[in-house]
């Protein structure tokens, strides 16, 4: 078993030192994730593609950062995930665009998607909306 497999299968055992001193600054941005409402999915998943997108880390060591943040249902829905493949003779997921888009997959419906960005254009400031409103600025 690879250096990171095992990490993933002990997800709450501690994580290597050099997982720690190597994302030390971005872990403490990284949000939790407890898998319990689609809205706060989306915000995370893009909270984290942000950061992501400011740091340069590997595929491997961004799925180690999002496997520490995971709590309550994410974790074992990653957990369920990881065996299914398993005892379908898969490999557990390997980098965060493969968890990424597992997530993206099961965790939040197109149409649920489509909904929260319809509400957001129609959100309004006073009388104005809110594409309106930061125009002003």
């Amino acid at each position: 078993m690879g250096e990171h497999q095992g990490a993933r299968s002990t997800l709450m055992g501690s994580r290597t030192s050099s997982l720690t001193l190597k994302s030390k600054g971005i872990t403490s941005l990284l949000p939790n994730f407890d898998g319990d409402n689609t809205r706060v999915f989306v915000t995370w998943f893009y909270e984290v593609e942000c950061l992501f997108r400011a740091a340069c880390y590997s595929e491997t060591m961004k799925l180690e950062l999002v496997l520490s943040r995971l709590k309550g249902f994410a974790l074992l829905w990653y957990n369920g995930l990881n065996l299914s493949r398993r005892i379908k003779g898969r490999n557990g997921v390997e980098i965060w665009s493969e968890l990424k888009h597992c997530m993206k997959q099961n965790l939040i419906s197109n149409s649920t998607l489509n909904g929260l960005w319809a509400e957001l254009r129609t959100l309004k400031q006073n009388s104005l909306s809110v594409n309106d409103y930061t125009k002003l600025f």
